[in-house]
């Protein structure tokens, strides 16, 4: 687990981790306005086939904006995980189910 100076917790312009950790198969990281965010290993190509110790040797790198795995030779930045840019998709029984309209909305009825 690494932290990054607790006067480094400004308002950034783009996400800043100031804490990243791994927990089983998911890499999590606490964000300098205190957000936690986190994702399972396997939507990385190269995190999904490394090994649990070798998940575990992450740090932060470049004053929190990226995360290091030196062993895999991976980078990932803070700013595409928090944006949700992952490599591989959801599996399929892992998607959400499609949400309802908007309040006062309507929905268009299929017709066979």
């Amino acid at each position: 687990m690494l932290h990054v100076k607790p006067r480094d917790r400004a308002t950034p312009t783009e996400p800043v981790a100031v804490r990243v950790w791994v927990d089983g198969r998911t890499v999590f990281l606490e964000l300098a306005d205190y957000r936690i965010v986190g994702f399972p290993a396997h939507r990385f190509r190269i995190l999904s086939r490394a090994t649990d110790a070798q998940l575990k040797e992450v740090r932060l790198r470049l004053n929190g904006t990226a995360m290091r795995w030196e062993s895999l030779d991976e980078d990932i930045t803070v700013r595409g995980v928090v944006a949700g840019h992952f490599q591989q998709p959801l599996p399929e029984n892992m998607m959400v189910a499609e949400s309802a309209p908007p309040c006062g909305a309507t929905r268009k009825r299929r017709t066979a």
